[in-house]
């Protein structure tokens, strides 16, 4: 609490000294609007949203096990050499090269169900992935849910101290002019006012809470 009102504080001499510029003033934004930012920035969403995309991924890898590969192959040779040339009546060297390719396939059929195993493993984590990710994103709705009923509620309060506070000083007017006229004794004024204090200080409190 004592860490909120610093902050308070401070923005409030900011505020006051034009400090804090307007694109850096607290705004309003609707339930809507709160909803989205904690399903884009809400940190334990991401990494539930991340885990799920790599399980998806462990999902399809598994599948390609049971499609059959394709791999290429390429060699190269350079060849010296001298031989000698009839027409030219002279000794040449000679360089040749040449180049070998391949391409070859395989298919796994039979590793004791292995891969089905992997498969129905991989699918599996996907499943509860996608469980962990619809929970995060409930879970982050139900936090700005949370966070606007305590709002509401907060407010409310203060608008009920701000009543009781409202009728304790009217009262406290009336008794000091029964203090005046010599109806009521300067104890009963006393009291009051002690009243109007505590019911100021709730006040107070309920407009942090509010803040």
């Amino acid at each position: 609490m004592n860490r909120v009102l610093r902050v308070l504080s401070v923005l409030g001499v900011l505020w006051a000294t034009g400090e804090l510029s307007a694109q850096h003033r607290p705004r309003t934004i609707t339930f809507d609007e709160a909803v989205k930012i904690a399903l884009t920035q809400n940190a334990t969403l991401r990494q539930a949203s991340n885990a799920a995309s790599l399980d998806a991924v462990a999902v399809q890898q598994a599948k390609m096990q049971f499609l059959p590969d394709l791999r290429l192959s390429a060699q190269t040779a350079q060849n010296f050499g001298r031989t000698f040339s009839e027409a030219e009546g002279r000794t040449l060297n000679e360089t040749t090269q040449s180049i070998n390719t391949g391409v070859s396939s395989s298919v796994v059929l039979f590793n004791g169900f292995a891969n089905l195993a992997e498969l129905r493993e991989a699918q599996l984590a996907q499943d509860a992935g996608d469980r962990d990710l619809v929970r995060a994103r409930q879970t982050a709705v139900l936090a700005v849910a949370s966070g606007y009923l305590a709002l509401g509620q907060q407010r409310e309060e203060l608008r009920v101290r701000q009543q009781t506070l409202a009728a304790e000083e009217a009262l406290e007017r009336e008794i000091s002019a029964y203090v005046d006229a010599g109806v009521r004794t300067i104890a009963d004024l006393y009291q009051q006012q002690a009243t109007v204090a505590a019911a100021r200080l709730a006040v107070v409190e309920a407009s942090r809470a509010a803040e």
